[in-house]
């Protein structure tokens, strides 16, 4: 079976989806430590930073 050929573009938007995907558990963690008053974990926070930079880096591809 062939596999369906994506744009340059699309491929993006589908990383995009999955950093938007895998940073919704660092995401929660940070926010329920904040919540019950607590420092968020170190690594929730450097699994953040290193997500937004990746999709920061991937939307710059994305302006024309």
């Amino acid at each position: 079976m062939m596999e369906a050929i994506r744009s340059p573009r699309a491929e993006v938007k589908v990383r995009l989806e999955i950093i938007d995907s895998r940073s919704s558990r660092p995401l929660r963690a940070v926010l329920a430590a904040q919540a019950a008053g607590q420092q968020p974990a170190a690594a929730d926070l450097q699994a953040l930073a290193a997500l937004e930079a990746e999709a920061a880096e991937l939307r710059a591809r994305l302006v024309p």
